[in-house]
């Protein structure tokens, strides 16, 4: 298992995962979390929501 405690990220970068608690260490390491949903079941979240890669601005 890595030690998400010693990974320093410098510059701009985005993280995407369908899983929330990851989402959350990435945003703590500086990068933007998005939660992807390919299957349109998540309607709320703190995280902005994709149904697909496509989406990514």
């Amino acid at each position: 298992m890595i030690d998400t405690k010693k990974i320093e990220i410098k510059g701009n970068a985005i993280f995407i995962d369908d899983n929330e608690k990851l989402l959350k260490i990435a945003e703590e390491k500086g990068l933007n979390s998005t939660l992807t949903d390919r299957e349109g079941k998540t309607k709320d979240s703190k995280y902005r929501i994709i149904n697909s890669l496509k989406e990514i601005d």
